[in-house]
């Protein structure tokens, strides 16, 4: 008879031991944890699209620089310019501390680059092994990128210098570019990241010219139609050149100039243009329009400059640009310019066409120490009237150049307003832009009818009706009066945000579950109608002359959470406001009239 336990000696046989099992991760945790996965790897797709090698023996490793310990998630190398990537998906309580450890350690690297690039060559491997033996460790670009998953505000950033700081958005704008322009994006990116032509690749080893001569031709001054002292020239360029000098200033990119106001490239049109350029080898017959930088010179055939305020006709002339990248601003044209990229399918073909076709370029100087602002106005005008005659416009389009043109117009405030909105408080990435993640409130309509009304100078039931500032008159005479600095925009704009997020955070306090634009959800609040409902209604409140604190606001609110929403349907925001400005603040009609 076997005993229990079976086995010799009736011992119980040894069981296995299992390892712990990992706790289930929630949904939420799940798409957490794919979105980082995402990031990390947009990240890598993105550096090796524009031609950079990733050094994954120097990725992730732990190594001391002066004593002090450090290691880069992700490590990249394009001729002589490394790149030294530190990623995060924590939020800014981790990250503030994160950067402050790691303060010292970067201080060092962009204090000693030479030395850094010495340490590299002697300890890692990898490096080595892939860097061309022609650069010596003082030409290189050492450049420190640290890329968070989530929004990071100025703050923060300021506790270490000399860090270029990719933001989301901006990687999937980089992103974006190349996998629309593949390697000709790399131009933008060493753009971003300060490297100057004259220093970039084997331009370093030696000393190569700073500029360069096409022929073309000078317009008089008096023929050009345009203010005194700007240039009008014409000039052949071959498109690669062109591509290595130009930028472009698109919304939703990584230029933190607010005057930007471009499409993003389309990568259909780029396509499409692209295959009529290698099926019929033909070049764009149109010009391409563009600002040239202060430094051009306009030089007749002895190579003196011309004065084009004395010349009577169109001469002959010589075009002397810089060499430098992100130095010609196209304001028409970037398809037929880009539509060249290098990279693709067809590389070995077009790289000829690149370097052979030219382009007619327009190029525009303005008059010397022209400031930025007057530049950008300029440029965005010329957009503006050149689009509006070839096609429809799109409405957030123009309000980004009303923004830029007309500072002191109403709705250009109000979009100012909402830009603002959408980076800090209750609104915050919640308004659609190029590079939005999942649902999004649209922002042309939520602009005209919601933030408009709100914000309109004079107006007795908005916020400049309870704007208590000594700038006052002067945002009214803005709108006729060109020497009014801009700068009381930006602050009546910063009040009009403070008490819009005050009003709204005290409304979300309550409803924070349902504060989603996410269509799934029946009762969510981050409608169209119902945002410009709650703009109407703290309208109401403004003209009443009874702004409150956030407190006394959620006293005031309480039972909003039962309010039902769903009897107002498209473009009844006024009626709302009505409604809610009736229930919670016992404001009647007729204190704000339409």
């Amino acid at each position: 008879m076997v005993k229990k336990g079976g086995g010799k000696g009736g011992k119980k046989p040894a069981s296995k031991k299992t390892a712990p099992k990992k706790p289930k991760l929630t949904p939420a945790q799940r798409k957490a944890n794919l979105r980082t996965k995402q990031h990390i790897r947009s990240i890598k797709d993105a550096f090796t699209a524009f031609g950079f090698k990733h050094i994954s023996g120097m990725s992730s490793k732990k190594f001391q620089f002066k004593g002090r310990e450090c290691d880069f998630d992700d490590v990249f190398l394009l001729d002589n310019v490394l790149v030294l990537v530190e990623h995060t998906a924590h939020g800014e309580d981790h990250v503030s501390g994160h950067l402050v450890n790691k303060k010292i350690v970067f201080d060092y690297i962009n204090q000693y680059p030479a030395e850094f690039v010495e340490y590299v060559r002697e300890n890692f491997g990898d490096f080595s092994s892939v860097v061309d033996p022609l650069y010596q460790d003082h030409h290189f670009q050492v450049k420190i990128v640290y890329a968070s998953l989530n929004n990071l505000k100025s703050s923060i950033k300021a506790h270490v210098q000399n860090v270029y700081f990719l933001d989301y958005p901006y990687l999937r704008y980089f992103k974006n570019l190349a996998e629309t322009i593949k390697t000709s994006a790399k131009w933008e990116m060493l753009g971003y990241l300060g490297v100057k032509a004259s220093e970039f690749s084997k331009s370093i080893l030696s000393a190569s010219s700073s500029s360069a001569n096409f022929n073309g031709s000078v317009l008089p001054e008096s023929q050009s139609h345009f203010p005194a002292g700007y240039k009008v020239v014409s000039f052949y360029v071959s498109a690669g050149e062109l591509i290595q000098r130009a930028y472009v200033l698109r919304r939703d990119s990584w230029r933190e100039n607010n005057n930007i106001y471009q499409r993003l490239l389309g990568r259909k049109k780029i396509e499409s243009l692209r295959k009529h350029l290698l099926d019929k080898r033909g070049v764009a017959i149109n010009n391409i329009i563009v600002t040239l930088p202060e430094s051009t010179k306009v030089l007749d055939l002895s190579n003196k400059q011309v004065e084009t305020d004395k010349i009577k006709s169109v001469q002959l002339s010589k075009v002397e640009l810089p060499v430098d990248f992100n130095s010609i601003g196209i304001i028409d044209g970037q398809h037929r310019v880009f539509s060249y990229y290098e990279g693709g399918s067809n590389e070995s073909q077009m790289a000829v066409l690149r370097a052979q076709q030219n382009l007619l370029v327009t190029g525009i100087i303005f008059p010397e120490n022209t400031g930025e602002l007057a530049r950008d106005r300029f440029s965005a005008g010329l957009f503006l009237q050149i689009n509006t005659n070839q096609s429809k416009v799109k409405p957030e389009l123009i309000q980004e150049i009303g923004v830029i043109l007309r500072p002191f117009a109403v709705q250009s405030i109000a979009r100012r307003v909402l830009r603002e909105l959408n980076n800090r408080g209750p609104f915050s990435d919640h308004f659609a832009t190029a590079f939005s993640e999942g649902p999004k409130v649209k922002t042309a309509t939520v602009v005209s009818y919601g933030i408009t009304p709100l914000v309109r100078p004079h107006a007795i039931d908005g916020l400049f009706n309870v704007w208590q500032s000594p700038n006052r008159d002067l945002l009214v005479k803005g709108g006729v009066d060109p020497s009014i600095d801009e700068a009381v925009v930006v602050e009546f704009a910063e009040f009009c945000v403070k008490e819009i997020n005050t009003f709204t955070g005290a409304v979300r306090s309550y409803v924070s579950s349902r504060w989603t634009a996410d269509k799934s959800m029946g009762d969510r609040m981050l409608t169209t109608v119902i945002v410009n409902g709650l703009f109407h209604c703290l309208r109401r409140i403004c003209g009443s002359g009874a702004l409150m604190s956030f407190d006394e606001y959620r006293d005031k609110l309480s039972g909003i959470e039962d309010f039902d929403f769903s009897g107002f349907g498209s473009n009844r925001y006024n009626q709302l406001g009505q409604q809610l400005a009736l229930d919670f603040f016992g404001i009647a009609k007729g204190a704000a009239e339409e």
